[in-house]
């Protein structure tokens, strides 16, 4: 997925590369779905095993932003658990 890197003024922090964001309509796109859908994730969530998972997200302005690392942990709660493939998180 190619999100936007948002860079800060100056170098990058000691830690690393600063971590990569996606906007709404971005996923919107990937996904394949419409930008609503997306935001009703984030501030709704979406019916997972009798329970409600909301896409973790920040906003900054007007505009939802969601961190890929997010998004990773998000779409492995929310898949269901038979035929999920294994994830390495580390």
């Amino acid at each position: 997925m190619a999100c936007e890197k948002h860079q800060s003024i100056g170098s990058e922090s000691q830690e690393g590369p600063l971590p990569r964001y996606c906007e709404t309509d971005e996923l919107a796109v990937w996904f394949r779905r419409h930008t609503r859908t997306i935001r009703d994730r984030i501030q709704k969530g979406c019916p997972v095993n009798g329970r409600r998972l909301k896409l973790p997200a920040t906003r900054l302005g007007k505009k939802w932003r969601v961190r890929e690392d997010w998004l990773v942990l998000f779409e492995h709660d929310a898949r269901p658990p038979i035929g999920r493939p294994g994830l390495d998180i580390e």
